[in-house]
């Protein structure tokens, strides 16, 4: 079966990372709310996704960045991104 590995990166303001770093917390709970990490409704929404990960980098040296990494069992063309 064919996989999918994406990765975007994509710059954040600094005055919105605190508020997208809870927007991801809020997400991870609704995603568990029967109290075990099952995430059902993802599953539903996207049957073929394997990994999912979303987070907020922040340094010193830099403006804070918003990664999402997923892994779906597809093949995606470019012309369906």
């Amino acid at each position: 079966m064919p996989q999918t590995i994406l990765s975007v990166v994509l710059d954040v303001d600094p005055q919105s990372a605190s508020h997208l770093s809870d927007l991801i917390e809020e997400f991870k709970r609704q995603q568990e709310e029967a109290g075990a990490e099952t995430y059902g409704r993802l599953k539903d929404g996207v049957p073929s996704l394997h990994f999912l990960s979303m987070s907020v980098f922040q340094g010193a040296h830099y403006d804070p960045i918003f990664v999402i990494e997923a892994n779906a069992h597809a093949k995606i063309a470019a012309t369906d991104c």
